[in-house]
């Protein structure tokens, strides 16, 4: 009776255990939804069709994007809402954070559905070029971040800025830079209106990143600035440390100005730490 108690128990926490997996088994049907049989197909046709054979190594990088994607998917799921080692605040801003880099993919995959003779010919060392979903792995940096609102029309905002980020991400790797340009502009300016300062930050390194490789500096070391200010505010360090490497580049680089340059080495040095 005892033997047959404990299995019934051991039983039980298997079931619980085993439901509490499948919680964390939607990422194929999520990576499937932007890549599949169909569209790898379609792909490769299209490059095909405007001159380039690179289609089969592009969609091959695809395909180990997106299983990266579906590994920290699962483990970020499993560490919150099985293992109960993260907060249920936490995994929304990893999921948030792998959301904006599958709709970046969706997007680039979009643009190369019908190329332009340069992106056909640009497509393998652009699509190396995708946001990978490390960064969302790391959760060191998101521990102290302003939490996505709770508010379900300011989250709504947050996450349209969010594919609208996710948008500019996939023109900048196509090569079309003045799309980006607007694109990084407009997320900047509507994560303000939608007071949720960490997205800003990103936005605003974003947009300022892209001015400085255009040749517009001035723009740029504003955006910079105002990065770091909504980084603060938002409590994201990385952001802060971005900004702070970008004014490295643009004033240690770009303007030979040492001192500043050092001053900026030191705030993303704090910040990384």
């Amino acid at each position: 009776a005892l033997v047959l108690a404990a299995a019934m128990v051991a039983a039980m926490g298997w079931n619980h255990w085993s439901q509490r997996q499948h919680l964390c088994s939607g990422a194929p049907e999520a990576t499937r939804s932007v890549w599949n049989g169909e569209r790898r197909t379609e792909m490769i046709t299209a490059l095909e069709s405007a001159g380039a054979l690179t289609g089969p190594a592009v969609a091959d990088i695809v395909d180990a994007h997106l299983t990266s994607w579906q590994e920290v998917f699962t483990e970020a799921c499993t560490a919150s809402r099985v293992r109960g080692e993260r907060s249920p605040a936490l995994l929304d801003l990893q999921m948030a954070c792998l959301n904006r880099r599958l709709a970046e993919t969706d997007q680039f995959l979009n643009l190369l559905a019908s190329p332009t003779p340069e992106l056909a010919g640009a497509a393998l060392e652009a699509v190396q070029q995708l946001s990978g979903p490390e960064q969302c792995a790391d959760v060191n940096w998101m521990v102290s971040q302003q939490p996505l609102p709770e508010d379900r029309d300011v989250r709504a905002s947050v996450e349209a800025i969010a594919e609208t980020m996710a948008r500019a991400e996939a023109y900048r790797v196509a090569g079309d830079y003045d799309r980006a340009l607007d694109g990084f502009a407009t997320a900047a300016e509507s994560a303000a209106d939608a007071g949720y300062p960490p997205l800003r930050a990103e936005a605003l390194v974003a947009l300022a990143f892209q001015q400085i490789e255009s040749g517009i500096q001035a723009p740029a070391e504003d955006a910079l600035l105002g990065a770091l200010v909504a980084a603060e505010q938002g409590r994201h360090h990385l952001a802060a440390a971005n900004a702070a490497a970008n004014l490295i580049w643009l004033d240690g680089f770009l303007r030979q100005d040492l001192n500043r340059a050092r001053h900026w080495k030191n705030l993303s040095a704090a910040k990384l730490e």
